[in-house]
């Protein structure tokens, strides 16, 4: 049981909470609880990393999330799956590894986010990473967090990326080194085969601290304040409310639940608080502003059986991997969200990559019991996704209740650039595919031959685009008016409290958020240390 007073309260034990608390523990006298209103991470589907398919809509270790129906996607709610256990949304994620261009950073310093440029955030990085190449100027191995390539590789990614050479895009080996552009290998956060989360990654080691307290099952009702410094929070922990004081409390449950607690604890747009019947502490405009999120629009096809690994991961065919994984930790079962992909420009004049492409030597379908099964036939799936979207939403309370989930209107598709580059996405995939090897292997089955025109093709993306889950910046970073925390992660007008995780973003990073949630953890940890 947790005692009444701590230094530091961090609330949210996911991919940065776990890094922020293992950063602020290492000081041994600051006493730190970590809150999470999640169950701990026993689940054996966390860590195989093929289990992905079964913790997708798990209903406990996930929060299931829909957003509000989007109006240029045909009116369809989406579906957000976020991680509800220790570790957060690394331990239900697809496991890719990448930190975005240089320039995604720069651009952070640039509008008012002052030491936050490439140059200060890639020493975090290294820091943080122990990669299985070594040591680099661009990677480092000796922190906690293992960084790995594929134990497993298809041949039909190696067909994908050949393809791509032939369709005249440059390769790479390295997403994360000095170039993002071209088609390669992802890399992952996976150790001897098994996930490294945020919880295994940076928990376990920090497990023995005494002065490290997790609280699992606890869901955070508000921030408690005394005048406009933040001191405690009030939790619903084993059926009963308890309120543990600290003298700082720091935010990292994510771009959804750092904002909705924000906005319960009366911090946000004065006039939304009122309404609700909630008394406002600071009237800050900018929380649960800024929303937004990579999208992707799919291309399926189909190819012999010996060509996808759909038949394998399914019935008696199965079982074979499973040995296999038992026994070497290898094969199938340890294959990521993704094998190969592709960050290319959508026009040759860019200075950098604007539209990133995902190969999966497999197709999956959602079976009656609402869980991902691998096709029946067997195929491939690619999909295609802006990296920089300028679509921008909001996040609102549905009302005073902390068991009722926010609003959440991504408002995807709401820009005219981002539906081009939908189109143009669709585009790249089609190219790619009419070169050998992979013409010769696999027919289009979507969009599908009648669909060509541009105008077909956003139709196409309006009824089947999806989310890749990577909502940001509903508290947004900035030295502006607008902005919801200072480049100290400090919320604006008010002590005590920070926010540490991918709602700081002012804009998403090109490619996969987990690793920016990560680095910002890590670095709120040593801005608190380096204050205090």
């Amino acid at each position: 049981m947790p005692q009444d007073q701590y230094d530091a309260i961090v609330i949210g034990a996911g991919s940065a909470g776990c890094a922020l608390a293992n950063r602020l523990s290492a000081n041994p006298r600051m006493s730190v609880l970590l809150v999470e209103a999640g169950p701990r991470d026993w689940n054996p589907f966390i860590h195989i990393p093929a289990g992905i398919s079964k913790t997708y809509v798990h209903p406990t270790l996930n929060w299931g999330y829909m957003t509000e129906p989007q109006p240029h996607l045909d009116n369809r709610a989406i579906y957000w799956p976020r991680g509800r256990t220790l570790g957060g949304s690394s331990a239900i994620n697809g496991m890719i590894y990448i930190r975005g261009q240089a320039q995604d950073y720069d651009d952070w310093e640039a509008a008012g986010c002052h030491g936050w440029g490439w140059n200060d955030v890639l020493p975090a990085y290294r820091a943080l990473e122990r990669h299985i190449d070594g040591a680099s100027a661009w990677h480092g191995d000796q922190g906690e967090l293992t960084i790995t390539h594929p134990r497993f590789r298809h041949p039909s990614s190696e067909d994908f990326i050949d393809a791509c050479r032939a369709a005249g895009y440059p390769l790479t080996p390295d997403f994360n080194g000095a170039d993002q552009h071209g088609a390669g290998f992802y890399q992952f956060t996976i150790k001897d085969g098994m996930r490294a989360s945020s919880a295994a990654a940076f928990l376990r080691p920090a497990k023995g601290r005494a002065n490290l307290t997790v609280l699992t099952g606890a869901q955070a009702e508000r921030i408690l304040f005394e005048g406009t410094r933040a001191c405690g929070v009030s939790l619903f922990h084993l059926g009963q409310a308890r309120t543990i004081r600290a003298g700082e409390v720091i935010l990292s449950a994510g771009a959804v639940n750092s904002p909705q607690l924000l906005l319960l604890s009366g911090v946000g747009p004065a006039q939304q608080l009122r309404d609700l019947g909630i008394e406002v502490v600071h009237d800050l405009p900018g929380v649960g502003e800024n929303l937004h999120d990579h999208m992707l629009v799919q291309h399926l096809s189909e190819v012999a059986a010996d060509k996808s690994i759909n038949r394998q991961m399914r019935g008696p065919r199965l079982v074979p991997e499973v040995l296999r994984y038992l026994l070497k930790r290898d094969g199938l079962l340890t294959i990521g969200a993704s094998q190969a992909a592709a960050f290319l420009k959508s026009d040759p004049a860019l200075d950098r990559p604007d539209i990133q492409l995902m190969f999966k030597p497999y197709t999956i379908e959602m079976s009656p019991a609402a869980k991902i099964v691998p096709g029946a036939r067997p195929g491939w799936t690619t999909a295609a996704s802006p990296l920089r979207p300028k679509s921008r939403g909001w996040l609102r309370l549905r009302s005073a209740d902390w068991r009722e989930p926010p609003l959440m209107q991504p408002n995807f598709l709401a820009d005219p650039d981002d539906e081009r580059l939908m189109v143009a996405g669709l585009r790249m995939m089609r190219r790619i595919f009419a070169e050998q090897p992979v013409a010769a292997i696999a027919r289009e089955t979507l969009p599908g031959a009648t669909v060509q025109s541009d105008e077909d093709l956003l139709a196409f993306a309006r009824v089947n685009s999806g989310s890749m889950f990577h909502p940001v910046g509903t508290c947004r970073m900035g030295s502006d008016a607008g902005a919801v925390v200072d480049p100290r992660l400090l919320v604006r007008g008010l002590s005590g409290l920070r926010v540490a995780d991918a709602s700081v973003m002012p804009a998403i990073v090109s490619g996969n958020t987990n690793a920016a949630a990560i680095m910002i953890g890590a670095r709120a940890g040593n801005m608190i240390l380096a204050d205090a």
